[in-house]
């Protein structure tokens, strides 16, 4: 094809010359054979086995009280220990500092570089030449962010989501998305998406925006922008469904079906859902909105064999049986279409054993026995795992992305380390800048960790990543030091790598 620069404006000559020299865009997405590797469970995990422990008795007893601690007691939006310093911290940022950095992020000036341009689902620039015009200033009128100046805690704005929800970091259901020829950019990664909730969680109202359409949230470990509709107050006599309930059933199979007392559909319930147990088998305690707003707690049903009494026992028999209807499915940037991302996909895959962690990868390893070997090579670090790694109970921290240790394996005269992870891709190391493509991988599989991947020896292995940290969850970890919580890693945690 031949072009007649000549008749075209600069400012299309400047679009086709950057369309023409990202030729090479097609190729930055290569489909990783990800079937070389087994992906039978039965490979990796002892499906069979139902009286080994890889956390004891006594260490599920103690996690399960730190989760319940953090679903509605002290640790969680409904206490004013939690909510207090958080309205009010004694050093850093403020909410409305942070919501005011957040609106600047996305707000395209003549001055923002290239790489962090934010682009409609149109592919245009907001803002700029030939983009949605006024975009970040029509939102941030709408925050109101003059509401965050003085906060104080009030028991009236507790609320839980009476429905599946995706929170977003401005109040705008609009994607924004970086340019497509970068690394990791463009569809899929919707830089607005946060992070699912899950219907029946607790939450704390921060704020609403002036046309009440949505709700600034506080959840157990991030805040985030809501639909109004999507949650409901909840009054201290309904909270008393949760914290005096004798048992809580978590969700097994994903995509459960809720429905009413008139088996009327209400809500899919995912794995890492929660809620007390209602008055009859196969039945929960679920909140509905009623039209003021309030929250109503009613008995639905569930069908059979999609949920467990809480906790489920830490035995690989029960691995497995969650393994088995998370593996395989498509991931999600912070949850997109209620698919997980690698630290979604080991906080639903922990739930019904009791054991806490927070949404962000990063924070993970927290909440386990920390071993950092970040000084040390790939070589000492792969040995490290096989040697003193805790199958199934051992997590996996690198830059921006999180996995699941599964055990060792021997493959002709070696022994890898085998894992389990929600993963985008691999890719080149990151100072090969020249080279941007991804090895998509794109689910919930088990990938082992190799020095060198022989379908792509470029690929940079995940053990040779910038930091590696190992969290071991069958330990409680060291007492923690009481900090002032990191607002701005609150409401702008990193998802994965990309």
């Amino acid at each position: 094809m031949s072009i007649n620069f000549k008749k075209l404006s600069p400012y299309l000559i400047c679009c086709l010359l950057a369309w023409q020299s990202a030729g090479f865009a097609d190729d930055m997405i290569h489909i990783f054979p990800i079937q070389d590797y087994s992906q039978r469970i039965s490979d990796w995990v002892a499906v069979n086995d139902n009286t080994t422990h890889f956390i004891s008795p006594e260490q599920q007893a103690l996690r399960y009280a730190n989760f319940k601690s953090h679903f509605f007691g002290d640790n969680s939006p409904w206490s004013q220990i939690y909510v207090g310093p958080i309205l009010n911290p004694a050093s850093g940022e403020t909410i409305q500092q942070v919501e005011t950095d957040v609106l600047a992020m996305f707000t395209n000036t003549s001055s923002t570089t290239s790489e962090n341009i934010q682009y409609a689902e149109n592919f245009h620039a907001y803002d700029l030449l030939g983009g949605p015009q006024n975009w970040a200033n029509n939102i941030g009128n709408n925050m109101n962010l003059a509401q965050f100046a003085s906060l104080a805690y009030n028991s009236a704005n507790n609320l839980i989501a009476t429905n599946n929800i995706l929170g977003r970091m401005l109040p705008t259901q609009d994607p924004s998305f970086q340019s497509y020829t970068l690394g990791g950019q463009g569809y899929p990664f919707d830089n607005l998406q946060v992070s699912a909730i899950w219907a029946g969680t607790p939450l704390y109202l921060l704020g609403t925006t002036r046309d009440g359409k949505w709700d600034l949230i506080l959840t157990d470990s991030f805040f985030t922008w809501v639909p109004d509709n999507s949650v409901a107050r909840i009054a201290a006599d309904q909270i008393n469904n949760w914290t005096n309930a004798s048992n809580f059933i978590a969700i097994t199979q994903t995509q459960t079906k809720v429905s009413n007392s008139n088996n009327q559909y209400l809500f899919d319930a995912y794995v890492g859902s929660v809620f007390p147990a209602g008055p009859g088998n196969n039945q929960l305690l679920i909140p509905v909105r009623n039209d003021d707003g309030s929250a109503q707690v009613i008995a639905a049903n569930i069908t059979s064999n999609s949920s467990v009494t809480m906790p489920l026992p830490a035995t690989p028999k029960n691995m497995a049986m969650l393994m088995s209807t998370l593996k395989g499915r498509p991931y999600g940037w912070g949850n997109m279409y209620y698919y997980n991302d690698c630290s979604a996909e080991l906080k639903s895959l922990f739930t019904p054993f009791g054991v806490w962690l927070p949404r962000n990868s990063s924070m993970q390893p927290s909440q386990g026995k920390v071993v950092n070997l970040t000084s040390n090579d790939m070589n000492h670090r792969i040995a490290y795992l096989l040697n003193n790694g805790h199958a199934l109970a051992t997590l996996i921290n690198i830059p921006g992305h999180i996995m699941l240790y599964t055990g060792g394996y021997k493959w002709m005269w070696s022994f890898q380390a085998m894992t389990y992870q929600n993963v985008w891709g691999l890719r080149p190391p990151a100072s090969n800048s020249m080279t941007v493509y991804r090895d998509v991988i794109g689910g919930a599989v088990f990938l082992p960790l190799l020095r060198q991947y022989p379908e792509d020896p470029n690929a940079q292995s995940l053990a040779d990543k910038s930091t590696f940290i190992l969290s071991y969850l069958d330990q409680m970890p060291s007492a923690a030091k009481i900090t002032q919580p990191d607002l701005k890693a609150m409401a702008m945690f990193p998802a994965d790598d990309s």
